[in-house]
């Protein structure tokens, strides 16, 4: 007889095999479909990220086949020149393109103006606006019209007092607001082209990624079709990989396309095919949702590791030193039925080395960065402002709070462990199926909702809201999820190996 042990790890190879099978039939699938069923696939991706913005073209009834050639993220600034290769690729292949450059990145000479910008006209391309830095444009809000402006005010003696009409956001993605921002009517001391919706592409080679100009060439070659549009990256590496990329694919595109600008595409007579607007409301409130928690994760990555402070570290550890005496004084209060319990797993000092880092990881940093450092960070920290500041609490900041509590709750032990416990009686017949019938009933009753009954019992809500509210404490008073997340993974830890833990959740 086979012991259970084996029987999982069959399982478990059983389960991988059948996903990785699956995908790649899924994989195979996609790439035999038909051109329209794969723009389709591509459509609604699109039309999450960036609602109502152009991504390709229809040519259908063109007398010869188009592709959009776009080159973001320039003028290089490496030093290197890289944008003078790509230019140079582009020349010697009689291609055009639509160079959707950074307005911080621009260098003027003494005349007052960028000589490569000024190269990038002369030769025959046309300029795009992609903002005043390299970020994604989500994360600028109510700023963004304002960033948009300066971009135009950077480009426009390049364009002889005129906007350009293509607009691409940093990073891809967009609100329905920014769209009315980048369509807006200009003033009529302006003179201006006719402003299109924010431009995606079709094809993107995952060039943003350490690949080679090999991977790059053949995901063009594999996706490109009339109508499409293609993004490739300027600066540094990226510059140089686009050069080489361009100057080996160029020749090959030219035998069964012509590789145009943007506004190329459209005088030829093609038309724009635009993704889906947002789905409602709901949707839109989601996206602004995700909007602010960008920002705080920026936040976390810039604090310092180890505190703001010898202060808010000592009342940290005072604060964590009183935590864990109450919890420790409510989980053996209770005679009748202990919560806490000294009770040794007694794995080796190895084995529990794992388990601790496994801890601090799942579920100590996870919660911690997800929970409290993004999703509750409270209202000062979604406003920016002081508490004494009122004005800034608007209702959109205050309903991003309510949702972000709302997630919490929902991700608590309290409404997911039923889940748990369900998945477990899924499972259980599976694992036990080599045991006899009363050990099956044993089995059955001693793990039946255990870990609900843990994570319901009274004791464990209070110590768990205690550790909670210490947590984010300690993270306010220090400005770093570092002593939250040791703390947190200390306290699991401690529970699972010393106190019970690990005979409650697995009887």
């Amino acid at each position: 007889m086979r012991p259970p042990r084996l029987m999982r790890f069959v399982l478990i190879f059983a389960i991988a095999s059948s996903l990785i099978w699956g995908s790649g039939m899924v994989q195979r699938a996609v790439n035999a479909a038909e051109p329209v069923e794969r723009s389709v696939l591509f459509h609604g991706i699109i039309s999450f990220a960036c609602p109502g913005a152009i991504y390709e073209f229809d040519t259908t009834g063109l007398n010869r086949p188009l592709v959009a050639l776009t080159i973001d993220d320039g003028p290089d600034r490496s030093g290197e020149h890289r944008t003078a290769g790509i230019l140079k690729a582009l020349k010697d292949n009689q291609a055009t393109a639509t160079f959707f450059l950074i307005a911080e990145n621009f260098d003027v000479d003494g005349e007052g103006t960028d000589p490569i910008v000024q190269q990038i006209l002369a030769e025959g391309h046309e300029l795009g606006n992609h903002l005043t830095r390299d970020e994604a444009s989500i994360l600028l809000g109510d700023r963004f019209v304002d960033e948009l402006n300066v971009a135009d005010e950077k480009q426009r003696p390049y364009l002889e007092n005129l906007i350009s009409p293509w607009v691409r956001p940093g990073v891809g993605f967009c609100t329905a607001a920014m769209q009315q921002g980048i369509v807006r009517a200009p003033q009529p001391t302006v003179r201006a082209l006719v402003r299109q919706p924010a431009v995606l592409g079709s094809v993107w080679p995952l060039d943003t990624f350490p690949v080679s100009s090999g991977f790059v060439q053949n995901f063009i070659r594999k996706h490109i079709r009339p109508g499409s549009v293609i993004v490739l990256h300027d600066g540094g590496d990226r510059g140089a990989r686009t050069a080489e990329v361009l100057a080996n694919i160029l020749p090959e595109l030219q035998k069964d396309y012509e590789v145009v600008s943007l506004s190329e595409m459209l005088a030829a007579g093609a038309v724009p095919i635009l993704s889906d607007e947002p789905a409602g409301p709901l949707v839109e409130f989601f996206r602004d949702w995700l909007r602010y928690g960008f920002p705080r994760l920026q936040a976390l990555r810039k604090a310092p590791l180890f505190g703001t402070g010898i202060l808010g570290v000592s009342l940290t550890a005072v604060l964590y030193g009183l935590t864990a005496k109450v919890m420790l004084l409510i989980g053996f209060s209770r005679d009748d039925d202990l919560f806490l319990r000294w009770e040794s797993t007694n794995r080796t000092p190895i084995r529990r080395i794992f388990v601790f880092l496994r801890i601090l990881i799942v579920p100590a940093f996870i919660e911690e960065l997800v929970m409290r450092g993004l999703l509750l960070p409270g209202v000062v920290e979604l406003s920016g402002a002081a508490l004494a500041n009122l004005a800034a609490l608007t209702p959109m900041l205050l309903a991003q709070t309510l949702l972000s509590t709302a997630i919490y709750i929902s991700y608590h032990p309290l409404l997911f462990a039923p889940l748990i416990d369900a998945a477990n009686g899924l499972l259980r017949p599976i694992f036990s199926r080599f045991q006899n019938s009363q050990a099956q009933a044993e089995l059955t009753r001693r793990w039946s909702w255990a870990v609900t009954r843990t994570f319901w019992n009274s004791a464990f809500l209070v110590c768990v809201s205690l550790l909670g509210v210490s947590c984010a404490l300690s993270y306010l008073l220090t400005n770093t999820l570092l002593y939250p997340v040791l703390f947190h993974g200390f306290v699991v830890f401690i529970w699972l190996e010393f106190l019970g833990g690990e005979a409650r959740l697995r009887p």
